[in-house]
């Protein structure tokens, strides 16, 4: 089975956590951190930093890593590094 690595992004910002709808592909219209496939010889911190500026045009710092998830899904494996981080004032 295929394995997908990837990096997501548990944004807070104050009392408030951001989460994301897809608005593409097999999952669209479900929820989830924001965040993406880690590139070859990128660091999953690295990835959520560079798709949150690609999708959302926001800068993030990443504060800490919460912990890595893995999950079977029918055709393929997820194994997902999710961080804690927050919007930099230069994004509001």
């Amino acid at each position: 089975m295929k394995t997908i690595k990837v990096g997501a992004a548990v944004i807070i910002d104050s009392s408030r956590i951001f989460i994301a709808q897809r608005g593409y592909g097999e999952f669209k219209g479900g929820w989830e951190f924001p965040g993406g496939k880690v590139e070859p010889n990128e660091k999953s911190n690295q990835t959520v930093i560079r798709e949150i500026k690609e999708e959302l045009n926001a800068n993030i710092q990443v504060d800490s890593f919460l912990g890595c998830i893995e999950y079977d899904y029918p055709t393929f494996h997820i194994s997902m590094d999710a961080y804690l981080c927050h919007l930099l004032k230069d994004s509001m």
